[in-house]
């Protein structure tokens, strides 16, 4: 019964349920067992609970009853006074006797446990980077050197950390109690993730951690793994396993580590365990999937573990919201990066386990697994175990057992020349030797008790440390590099015979290094392996089948390698600008005493060629002359491409030698440029520039004579840039343009200057187009409705009418003011979007009385609707989603009509795509029939030409034609079936579908519809939405196909048929209403056809036949028939063809029929040209509106001056479609009268005046309309007659499809953003064949723009589909130039005031004081030149030749844009004027730029580009050297007649003069040449100046 109590008293207590092994009456066999459970459940309790008091109570009462329990089964004594300590709390019992079973087996770990948790815990961790990690008990610090960067205390103990690969960036990893702690400092992010056991170890992997499981504690996981492994933070933890191989497909035999087996050491692909009896080595193997569904077979069933929450992992701080917006690209990054690396064939995929390893060897051997030290040095692997270190070498995919020294009590990695590259080894009998390898050590010290490594080598010495410094890394720069490049490039044996002297001096200085490569008796080496040991050396290759070089065992043997390595070096010395005066010449110092030894006299005579110093004359002897680098690298301006290993190959061979090895690793900068100019040979200048940046090389310090060459390839490159290349190449092109048009920019900005003309509500873009004037202002005016107006009336004035007109106009204006203010303003979309409320009053004056109330309420819906499509074409580029709209929605009949309107608004935007369906029928279900039309209009735009089926249902049930038979009717009104008419076209917009046409043909006589309208109004608004419908559909069939099918056929002549039929008495409006709808179905299934059947049905009334049509139908038929046509040319004569009378006439009926085809013919030129700015088209159509208008009173007279009326609107809106986006100035004229006129002037006078208003000025300037099909067909839509009479009249047209042109325009305006400024600048471009000026509009047919301008870098961009609405092009201004906004005429540029030319003179004869003076202008009044100011300052010097050079150089560099090249011109002063130790290799690089630029490579590059460095400067500098040449010509002679003479270096470099050994052969044929033709034996001299010298020279001697 106590039993049961107690568990039921833990279960409440734990809220877990605690497993009854047996039934109660059975619980005496189990009680051992059930004692340990519950032991464990009360430690948990003493860990997890809170010390209230009656949770303290209850405890109390379960130890006094488990102590009464354990009275009767006491079986031994336990020592009074002890209590076991679990994490440092105790725990007491009440009876002794209860204490004796703690004496259990299965306690003694729990015992363990509690002592090693108790205990505090610390340790180190150390990183190759020097980063250390430092913990103790429940801190830890992470230092870098001597500073503490971070400190990390926690509640648990601390039982080891490292650094770790996690989530594709670098953590921090600490394994607490229970917990894994991770933290990133890159991102500042901590996670936490939770153990269900305790841990021991953590070892870093290659992609995440280790984590090895204390096997003393008692964490209730007896059976579980040993060993995890966590991949990243959002992973679970997975155990390992066993498996007999790794590629294939492996069986799963064991989990690992197995029972008693310890891992000791984890090092990239591998992992070293220790068991009692044998060293195992293992390899790993982590696939990325760790839930597959295949399982070969499972490791047996563990203790079932507690879920790790790795999948939620907690933050460690307590701002969680920033996990929450990071965790989901934190994710991706992961997702990626491990499907990334998933290999879809590897076996291991279709494991359970993902964390598997294989067996690489095995040792048997007796070691204590928690002594074992595991020590890894380069590719090889040591274990110290029992006083003995066994050897591996790792190998790829193996490793394989060198040796097993005994004796070595410990071990530690020291650093001899590199880090960690040799080994200090303590052997039993107190020796310490330095071990560079398995057999390769020297002795150290002796009688050492213990050594350590931390800044040096100490040893333990009679109780005391001693540092015994084993470190012999030289100070100097220099001294290291040629002993590093010694060690790493000779041969294995004369590498260990170099390291050995150096080592044995115990000298790390540069006497040292001479006393090592000087001495006749030479140290034994101790073995061949040192340098191999060291890392140094890689290892010695097979002998070839061939005859191949002796391995040299003597110091003569040992010089020709260590010749060779000078020679490299000081090659390398020499590409460097700064080591070249530096540390050549030292190089070439110990070069000269290796060759006056090995007594090679003819590499003495080309190093002294290069670097002069005194040598005896000797005969020659030795090989001959070694190649130089600069040779290989100037054939590749020939087309002979060098490579480093050909290069070391023939350097070798002549001297029967092994080549060099690693001489690239050793020398990467030469190593660079000969992989660079390996590019140079063949490739185009963009590859050279991509090598440059693929091999690092830095030009900065080259020479001139290399670095000239790869600066051209450079300018090739920075004059036009490639496209989509890498950030790195735009930066060093300089091109900062190229690079934003490759990855974007941020948004470019109008200075503030430039927002004068803007008018409110703008974008400041369009005041940049408009800036010389302030038409924008004006058509704000006039577009605005929410001014109050205010007239001057006299007493005899009608107010009222007056304010009715005026309010007229206002209403007519919302429509022009959304196509003026179009993507004009931005959304905020945590914001309310407000429409502004129409003004629809009048003040009059004097009196100051407002007259209002005009028009009823009705009248005003048709306006606010236009009111909110006006409001909603506003916002620019924004996502919205379908509750932001919805919440937009309003009650009042205001209101409902804006909102429609505003739905409508959105819906051309696209934004009705996000739209929910409860939303769409939220608005659906009132049946409002402008919220219906606006929603329904808006889905057809939002989902043009798609054929959705989701909006072709809502556009189904608004018509009854489309509902299948039998439906319930739905009494729709006629208003909303046409819109459902037209949506259903915009949906299957050029879809040519069948099914959906037939249905739309059906309705093109309006037949009686079930509709809730009382009358037959807008029955003509029916059936012109059905035939715009259908057009829409077939839109441009005609010309995409033949329409040769049967039902092709039939369409047509049924459309044809119609339009052609004449008006009877009884039918005659039902036949006028279907001729006309399919008149307008023609026009758009034979777009720009060119069908004359078609034209031919369209074609204009006889005069005989006048009296039977009505004279609407003729405007639409020439409407139609000039569309089907397509060969509209702005010119009077197609004009005059399109009627039949060139003038209205006397006659009625045909005046009548004369305006209304001449209404259609312009109309439809103005659709055919709209936005092309045709100025022929506007022209002709400004001709139109000087036909005087009809005068009287009459009938006729009103119906005549109706007509004409329809063709001026007409007129207008086709100037505007012509004309669209371009503001003109001369139809802005016509215009603002048209806007001035009110007395007489109907609505829809008005709202065409202003829809032409905001056509010509649409987006404020910033956009156009395209000239697709689609295009022309929407605009046709807005534009189509007739007008409305009122605010109201919806009779003839659909009023909302007049917003349809949206669907039209295009974004075609092309504006230049300076890169360093970040403004929109004015910038001449060039077109196709046209000049224009950006900020511009581009033509339809544009598909490139390129800058034509000397101020700026050449720049091009393509002209598609552009993301932000505008076609920026980023272009860079030169050094030099202002902007054309602060120099139109460039009269205030650079070289304006500059007459001469800035070319450097290297004598001074310049005006200093001028290019100084236009020097400081450039630097002070420029911005594009401020990196030159302080040099101007303190260097610029007038009165000097060094001064006035600078000056000149500087205004060239600056001028010409090129920066880099003033180090070329300072490298061509110094070399001219000083006479240094290098002048004569200063002159050797003259005749490489001379060779360069006569080159073939030169030609390819360049092209026919002018030279960066001119030719008038390297002229010079030749120039100047001539003069100076009497002062050496008898060393010359001297070294002709066969003496070596040092002074006279740089005049033999000058003539290109051979060596002595060339000039004794050429000497010997020329004796032995016939006195007649000694001459010519003569003639392989370069230079004429040897000629003479050799004859004097020769002639005395025969």
């Amino acid at each position: 019964m106590v039993l049961w109590i107690t568990i039921q008293l833990i279960r409440k207590r734990t809220k877990q349920a605690v497993p009854i092994p047996v039934r109660l009456r059975r619980v005496q066999p189990h009680l051992p067992q059930l004692r340990t459970q519950f032991m464990i459940i009360l430690l948990g309790l003493q860990r997890g609970c809170t010390r209230t008091p009656t949770r303290c109570s209850r405890r109390h009462n379960v130890r006094r009853r488990l102590a009464l329990r354990a009275r009767h089964q006491q079986r031994s004594t336990h020592p009074p006074g002890q209590r076991p300590c679990v994490q440092g709390r105790h725990v007491t019992f009440d009876d002794a006797s209860f204490k004796a079973t703690m004496q259990h087996p299965q306690l003694a770990r729990l015992r363990a446990m509690a002592a090693s948790s108790a205990c505090g815990t610390h340790g180190e961790w150390h990183a190759p980077e020097g980063i250390v990690l430092s913990w103790r008990t429940h801190t830890l610090q992470l230092l870098r050197g001597a500073n503490i960067e971070r400190s990390y205390t926690f509640k648990e103990h601390v039982r080891d950390a490292c650094l770790a690969c996690m989530n594709d960036q670098e953590g921090v990893c600490i394994v607490l109690d229970r917990s894994l702690f991770v933290h990133f400092p890159s991102s500042g992010e901590s996670y936490t993730l939770p153990l269900s056991f305790c841990p021991r170890r953590l070892f870093p992997m290659r992609h995440g951690v280790l984590i090895t499981r204390d096997q003393h504690a008692h964490d209730g996981h007896a059976a579980g793994p040993h060993a995890y492994f966590v991949q990243s933070v959002f992973d679970t933890l997975t155990s390992w396993t066993h498996v007999d191989r790794l590629d294939g497909v492996p069986h799963i035999s064991e989990p690992f580590p197995a029972l008693g087996e310890h891992i000791v050491h984890v090092h990239q692909d591998l992992i070293v365990t220790a068991q009692a009896d044998a060293l195992r080595i293992y390899t790993y193997k982590i696939t990325s999937d760790p839930t597959a569904n295949h399982v070969a077979a499972r490791p047996p069933k563990t203790a079932r573990t507690r879920r790790s929450s790795a999948r939620r992992p907690r933050r460690s701080s307590r701002r969680t919201s920033e996990l929450a917006r990071r965790v989901s690209s934190v994710l991706e990054r992961d997702i990626a990066r491990r499907v990334s690396s998933v290999d879809d064939t590897h076996a291991l995929l279709h494991m359970h386990a993902h964390a598997c390893v294989a067996l690489l060897d095995h040792l048997p051997t007796q070691v204590d697994p928690l002594s074992v030290r595991v020590l890894v040095q380069h590719r090889t692997l040591y274990i110290l175990a029992s006083s003995c270190m066994h050897v591996w070498n790792i190998l790829p995919g193996y490793v394989q057992a060198a040796d097993t020294v005994h004796g070595i009590r410990d071990a530690v990695l020291v650093s001899v020349l590199r880090h960690h590259d040799a080994m200090a080894r303590l052997h039993d009998d107190g020796r310490v030797d330095i071990a560079c390898g398995p057999s390769a050590c020297l002795p150290w010290a002796d009688n050492v008790s213990d050594v350590r490594y931390a800044a040096d080598l100490e040893a333990c010495m009679d109780g005391v440390w001693t540092p015994i410094p084993v470190d012999l890394r030289p100070a100097c720069p220099l001294t290291a590099h040629v002993l590093e490049t010694l060690c790493m490039c000779l041969p294995t044996s004369v590498a260990s015979a170099v390291l050995c002297r150096y080592l044995h001096a115990r000298k790390p200085t540069w006497e040292g290094l001479e006393w090592t490569l000087y001495l006749d008796h030479m140290p034994q080496a101790e073995a061949d392996h040192v340098l191999e040991a060291l890392g140094l050396a890689a290892p010695s290759p097979p002998s070839p089948p061939t005859q191949s070089p002796s391995l040299p065992h003597d110091a003569e043997g040992l010089y020709p390698y260590v010749a060779m390595a000078l020679h490299i070096l000081a090659q390398d010395a020499m590409l460097d600008m700064r080591r070249r005066r530096t540390d050549a010449p030292r190089i070439v110092h110990l070069l000269r005493r290796i060759l006056q030894r090995l007594a090679w006299s003819q590499w003495l005579d080309a190093w002294m060629r290069l670097y002069p110093y005194a040598v005896p004359a000797s005969e020659t002897r030795g090989p001959p002359a070694p190649l130089f680098l600069h040779t290989c690298l100037a054939q590749a301006w020939q087309g002979v491409s060098p490579h480093l290993d050909e290069y070391l190959g023939a350097l070798a061979a002549p001297l029967d030698v092994l080549p060099l090895v690693r001489v690239a690793e050793a020398c990467p900068k030469l190593a660079s440029l000969v992989s660079v100019y390996a590019v140079v040979a063949t490739s185009s200048a963009q590859a050279i520039v991509e090598s440059i940046l693929a091999h690092r090389l830095d030009l900065a310090h080259l020479p001139p004579g290399l670095a000239v060459p790869l600066e051209e390839a450079i300018r090739t490159c920075q004059l036009d840039p490639p496209q989509d290349a890498s950030p790195d190449t735009y930066a060093l092109l300089c091109r900062t343009d190229a690079l934003a048009a490759a990855h974007g920019a941020p948004p470019a900005r109008v200075s503030p200057a430039m927002c004068a003309t803007l008018a409110p509500g703008l974008d400041p873009l369009s005041a940049h187009i408009f800036h010389k004037d302030y038409r924008l202002h004006d058509v704000a005016r006039m577009l605005d409705t929410t001014v109050l107006h205010t007239a001057r009336l006299e007493e005899h004035d009608d107010g009222f009418a007056l304010a009715r007109s005026l309010a007229e106009r206002t209403m007519a204006q919302c429509v022009g003011r959304g196509l003026f203010r179009y993507a004009s303003r931005t959304l905020r979309a945590t914001g309310t979007w407000r429409t502004p409320r129409l003004c629809l009053s009048l003040r009059t004056l004097p009196h100051g009385t407002v007259v209002s109330g005009t028009h009823e309420a009705h009248e005003l819906d048709w306006p606010e609707f236009h009111n909110g499509v006006a409001s909603a074409l506003e916002i620019g580029t924004a996502n919205v989603d379908s509750s932001w709209i919805f919440a937009h929605a309003s009650a009042s009949r205001g209101g409902r009509a804006r909102h429609a309107g505003f739905l409508l608004g959105l819906g051309l935007h696209g934004h009705l795509r996000r739209l929910g369906r409860v939303h769409a029928y939220r608005y659906l279900a009132p049946r409002h029939v402008l919220t219906t039309v606006g929603l329904v209009l808006g889905l057809g735009a939002s989902f043009l030409g798609t054929g959705d089926a989701a909006a072709r249902q809502v556009m189904a049930v608004q018509v009854a034609a489309f509902l299948p038979p039998g439906s319930v009717p739905l009494h729709m009104s006629t208003m909303t079936q046409a819109a459902g008419l037209l949506g259903m076209g915009l949906v299957f917009c050029q879809t040519d579908h069948a099914w959906t046409a037939m249905r739309l043909a059906s309705q093109l006589d309006a037949p009686m519809v079930d509709t809730a309208d009382a009358n037959e109004a807008h029955r003509d608004a029916y059936a012109h939405c059905a035939g715009l419908a259908l057009g829409l559909v077939y839109l441009g069939r005609a010309r995409r196909t033949s329409m040769s099918s049967s039902a092709d056929h039939a369409l047509l002549e049924r459309l044809c048929r119609a339009v052609a039929t004449p008006l009877g008495e009884a039918s005659g409006m039902a036949i006028a209403r279907t001729a006309a709808a399919s008149a307008l179905a023609l026009a758009l299934l034979c777009l720009r056809s060119g069908r004359r059947d078609v034209a031919e049905a369209l074609a204009p009334p006889t005069p005989a036949n006048l009296a039977h049509i009505r004279p609407d139908l003729l405007l639409v038929r020439s409407l139609a028939r000039a569309l089907v046509l397509g060969d509209a040319s702005p010119s009077d004569e197609w004009l005059d063809s399109t009627c039949a009378w060139t003038h209205p006439g006397d006659d009625v009926p045909r005046a009548l029929a004369f305006y209304q085809i001449r209404a259609g013919a312009c109309l439809a030129l103005g659709l055919l040209y709209a936005g092309r700015a045709d100025e022929r088209a506007r022209a002709l159509l400004l001709r139109q509106l000087s036909l005087e208008a009809p005068r009287g009173s009459s009938f006729d007279a009103r119906v005549l001056r109706a007509a004409w009326t329809t063709l001026q609107n007409v007129v207008h809106l086709a100037l505007a479609c012509v004309m669209a986006g371009t503001g003109d100035v001369d139809v802005l004229r016509v215009l603002r009268a048209a806007h001035g006129r009110t007395q007489d002037v109907s609505y829809g006078a008005h709202l065409a005046t202003h829809m032409a208003l905001g056509l010509l000025f649409l987006g404020g300037g910033r956009f156009s309309v395209a000239t697709s099909d689609t295009a022309l067909a929407m605009l046709m839509i807005a534009c189509l007659p007739p007008f409305p009479a009122s605010p109201d009249d919806a009779r003839a047209h659909l009023p909302a499809a007049r917003h349809l042109g949206l669907l039209a325009f295009a974004p075609r305006l092309l504006a230049a953003r300076d890169v360093a400024s970040g403004d929109v600048c004015f910038l001449p471009v060039s077109v196709g064949t046209s000049a224009m000026a950006a900020p511009t509009l581009l033509p339809p047919t544009a598909t490139h723009a390129l800058t034509r301008s000397r101020r700026y870098w050449p720049a091009g961009t393509s002209i598609g589909e552009p993301d932000t609405g505008v076609h920026w092009l980023h272009v860079q201004r030169r050094t030099g130039f202002l902007s054309y906004a602060d120099d139109p005429h460039g009269h205030r540029s650079i070289f304006a005031r500059t007459a001469r030319s800035a070319t450097p003179q290297l004598d001074g004869d310049v005006d200093g004081e001028r290019l100084l003076r236009d020097l400081s202008t450039l630097v002070r009044g420029f911005d594009t030149a401020p990196e030159a100011q302080r040099l101007v300052q303190y260097v610029c010097r007038p009165h000097t030749k060094l001064g006035t050079f600078i000056t000149s150089m500087l205004l060239d560099t600056l001028l010409r844009d090129a920066p880099r090249l003033t180090r070329v011109y300072l490298a061509l002063w110094t070399g001219t004027h000083d006479d240094a130790a290098d002048r004569a290799v200063f002159v050797h690089d003259l005749h490489l730029l001379r060779a360069w630029y006569m080159s073939p490579a030169d030609a390819r590059i360049r092209g026919s580009r002018e030279r960066l460095l001119p030719r008038d400067v390297l002229d010079s500098v030749f120039w100047h050297l001539t003069q100076q040449w009497p002062m050496a010509q008898e060393a010359v002679a001297a070294y002709v007649a066969g003496a070596l003479q040092p002074q006279a270096a740089w005049a033999l470099a000058l003539v290109q003069a051979p060596l002595q050994a060339d000039l004794r052969t050429l000497r010997e044929c020329f004796i032995r040449a016939p006195s007649t033709r000694r001459v010519d034996a003569l003639h392989c001299l370069v230079h004429e100046r040897l000629v003479p010298m050799c004859l004097d020279a020769w002639l005395v001697s025969t």
